[in-house]
């Protein structure tokens, strides 16, 4: 027998709430907790009028929140000028950022130890603790998965669910009061978390240790990349050239990988992208569209938080969009380690007519884009040329062991991202997170 919720007519007063958004927002109406805004200000700091700062100003959007680590992976460094139109609020030491847009997927994070004012995009929200608050634990009670399956729900909007600024001021914590003996557990776990995520390496500098220790011959492995090659050459065959570098490549050794050895365009096929927003099967409303500035070089995966979505027009025949796995890349000479794959989320979306879509046929799609990030690839990429061309990637030389070696080549990457120790603190701060709410 179906089960049936009935909820109050005067819920229903809103074109775009959904099913799960209207019985969440019942549930929070019953449920007697704190507000967020007992523990929190949201965007207390905006932007001023910073045009006549001489410096670089670091910049954060939702790209830049590792989704697993909860902090911050990066920023980028832009002059006034250079700021996009959403770089509206300022954040510092201390404050948590929120994704408002599809929120639940992780997008929450802490600023740690800084003296450092950052610019945040008004994709993002700023939660600025109050004064006698332990950041550390709030951030904790925030990021725990209870409330970020709330908030989820409370999203409204069928095509980019997003949270307003009033939702999230009345949001009821699943938490009757504020755990104060818990503030000195929470800041002892931020600052191990936060200490051994700044001990860890980036995705490139993994990715080549993994090549290396796996696919390389074993004499090269301990082969010091620092050492530089040389090759003896007429000099009035580089005297009027930017890249003496592309001339020695015949002088070098190639690089000796324990496995075979294919051209790219063996093993992928490239996919016509439509740039036109025409609606399809996944998107009748409004379409993502890929730009290049979307592209992360520190990611696997495609983050769907600040792409563009334009209107959708009339339905096209055929099926010119981008696909679950695709890998999408630069097609900038020296960008090729801007590389991902596209997600479930953004399957159906389109791309600029800067990107390349490749489908994978012969090769592990993960297994390729940790390549394209690693020097063996960049190498073989003329910097001389603004663009690279179809005929550029198909001829890259890649290491192609057999499907199982791929594979547990993207494992290994992937388990040392996380490493051991750093799970088992994760372990132990979800354990935390939980028992915090379980108490009240």
């Amino acid at each position: 027998m179906k089960s049936t919720n009935i909820l109050p007519y005067g819920l229903l007063n809103q074109d775009d709430w959904t099913v799960n958004s209207l019985q969440i927002v019942e549930t929070l109406d019953q449920r007697e907790g704190m507000m967020l805004s007992d523990l929190v200000s949201i965007n207390q700091n905006r932007m001023g009028d910073i045009a006549n700062e001489n410096k670089n100003l670091k910049y954060i959007r939702v790209r830049n929140i590792d989704q697993d680590t909860q902090l911050i992976s990066h920023f980028e460094e832009l002059t006034f000028e250079e700021l996009p139109k959403r770089a509206k609020l300022l954040a510092s030491e201390n404050d948590i950022l929120l994704a408002k847009t599809r929120p639940g997927k992780g997008s929450i994070a802490i600023i740690g130890e800084t003296d450092e004012e950052y610019v945040v995009s008004n994709t993002l929200s700023v939660l600025n603790c109050k004064s006698s608050l332990s950041p550390a634990l709030v951030f904790f009670i925030l990021s725990s998965d209870t409330v970020m399956k709330e908030l989820k729900l409370l999203a409204r909007g069928s095509t980019v669910p997003t949270l307003s600024i009033e939702q999230l001021t009345t949001y009821k914590l699943p938490l009757n009061e504020y755990p104060s003996d818990q503030e000195d557990k929470a800041e002892e776990l931020l600052e191990k978390w936060i200490n051994i995520n700044n001990r860890s390496k980036s995705l490139t500098d993994i990715a080549e240790d993994i090549f290396r220790d796996s696919l390389l011959k074993s004499d090269l492995n301990s082969h010091d990349s620092s050492v530089q090659s040389y090759a003896i050459k007429n000099y009035d065959k580089i005297s009027q050239i930017l890249d003496p570098k592309h001339y020695m490549a015949d002088g070098e050794e190639k690089v000796k990988w324990n496995c075979s050895v294919r051209k790219l365009k063996d093993l992928i096929s490239f996919r016509s992208i439509r740039s036109k927003p025409y609606k399809n099967e996944h998107f009748t409303e409004k379409i993502p569209f890929l730009k290049v500035g979307d592209l992360d070089e520190t990611s696997i995966m495609t983050n769907i938080e600040e792409v563009e979505f334009k209107n959708c027009i009339d339905e096209a025949n055929g099926n010119d969009y981008l696909c679950q796995d695709d890998i999408v890349l630069s097609k900038m000479s020296g960008q090729i380690d801007r590389s991902n794959l596209v997600s479930e989320d953004l399957a159906g979306g389109i791309a600029n007519q800067y990107i390349y879509a490749l489908e994978a046929i012969d090769i592990n799609p993960e297994y390729l884009v940790l390549f394209f990030k690693t020097k063996w690839a960049k190498d073989q990429v003329d910097l001389r040329k603004s663009t690279v061309n179809k005929k550029d990637i198909g001829n890259l030389e890649v290491p192609l062991p057999e499907s199982k070696v791929q594979e547990k080549v993207v494992n290994k990457v992937k388990q040392r991202m996380l490493g051991d120790k750093k799970e088992e603190l994760k372990e132990e701060i979800e354990e935390f997170k939980t028992n915090i709410l379980d108490k009240n």
